[in-house]
């Protein structure tokens, strides 16, 4: 896949969110000390980001918990050199 071909963002509670609305991070890298995560650029995707960047976004408390530790996961991994 090309780089236009992804989403990528380095806001952990952004990259929780778009997981558990079921685009799940297609990679995590580091550049320069700054963790990224990797989506798969799609329609459904640009419309959840204008929701999570506008403040609307309604999440299950328990869930959002969940793929936010699932998320912190993947940062621990990517930092110490064990990327997704």
């Amino acid at each position: 896949m090309t780089s236009e071909e992804f989403f990528r963002t380095n806001d952990m509670g952004c990259a929780a969110f778009l997981s558990m609305s079921g685009h799940p991070i297609q990679k995590t890298d580091v550049e320069d000390g700054t963790c990224w995560w990797f989506f798969i650029n799609l329609d459904s995707l640009q419309s959840l980001m204008e929701t999570f960047t506008s403040d609307e976004a309604l999440v299950n408390p328990r869930e959002y918990t969940k793929s936010y530790g699932q998320v912190k996961k993947t940062l621990r991994r990517a930092m110490s050199g064990r990327a997704h």
